[in-house]
């Protein structure tokens, strides 16, 4: 089964988004790049200027795969914290 991938953003989102999409169906992904993005020749996996995040849920088509995204950003949003909405999520 493929995946439906939606909503990638910069930096890594907190464990409340991760429990609030994983109740409605998704995975919240926090991934950070090898590269360094800032500039300082950071360690491989550790500059946070290469952290994203983006979810995941099983790609069953459309509508569904929209129904699943509205569903699991309107949980995401509604329980994100200070530091998420910093980042620029649910805003």
């Amino acid at each position: 089964m493929t995946e439906h991938m939606f909503e990638l953003g910069q930096g890594h989102l907190s464990r409340r988004v991760e429990r609030a999409a994983k109740k409605e169906g998704a995975s919240l992904i926090n991934y950070t790049d090898a590269q360094c993005k800032c500039g300082y020749g950071c360690r491989p996996y550790t500059c946070s200027k290469s952290a994203r995040h983006w979810f995941a849920g099983p790609n069953l088509g459309e509508p569904h795969d929209s129904a699943m995204a509205k569903r699991v950003l309107a949980a995401a949003y509604a329980s994100a914290t200070i530091a998420d909405r910093k980042l620029g999520f649910g805003a």
